[in-house]
């Protein structure tokens, strides 16, 4: 009986140890928090962006609903969707939607074109959930390409500041730059 106890305890003892080494990896895999933490899994979200403010839930989940299931083409399963910032009746929130699997995501995203040519979707558009720094890579390029189409002088820094005909537009480390107006007055 003894020797019984005795390697059952030992079993014990390594099965503790294999789960506190399956612990960490676990936990860590899908760690909801700050976006720019690298744990942060996005490989499943996408944001929405102009569907009506609503403080009913059921009238915008009910469009996001419908735009996903155009833009996929069939009907997909949702695990969470939420609006993103604090409620203001003047802007419209992006929302953002867990998908239950990344397919889906892919899905949605190569279909998210064809909401385009839909009456009550048209102004609706969906992304990729993204981190900041990708987003902001995005944009500088949007940005980088629209001035240099329209004619205008472009350069980009090394540390990633767009200056559009000499004048600061934009930075990866902080986004917009404002511009500020530089009227001068004089006292005379």
């Amino acid at each position: 009986m003894r020797a019984i106890t005795k390697a059952a305890g030992r079993t014990v003892n390594i099965v503790r140890g294999s789960n506190a080494s399956i612990r960490p990896a676990v936990s860590g895999s899908n760690t909801v928090g700050n976006n720019t933490s690298p744990a942060v899994d996005r490989s499943r979200n996408i944001i929405l962006t102009g569907v009506s403010e609503s403080r009913d839930s059921d009238t915008w989940n009910d469009t996001i609903m419908r735009a996903i299931t155009k833009a996929a083409g069939r009907t997909v399963n949702i695990d969470d969707a939420f609006r993103l910032g604090r409620f203001h009746q003047q802007k419209i929130r992006p929302i953002l939607v867990k998908l239950t699997s990344v397919w889906d995501r892919r899905l949605i995203l190569g279909g998210a074109h064809k909401l385009k040519d839909d009456d009550e979707l048209g102004r609706v558009y969906i992304n990729p959930d993204e981190p900041l720094e990708v987003r902001r890579q995005h944009m500088l390029d949007r940005l980088r390409k629209r001035a240099h189409d329209n004619g205008q002088e472009v350069s980009v820094s090394s540390d990633g500041v767009l200056s559009v005909d000499g004048s600061i537009v934009f930075s990866l480390q902080s986004g917009f730059v404002n511009r500020l107006s530089t009227t001068t007055t004089s006292n005379g």
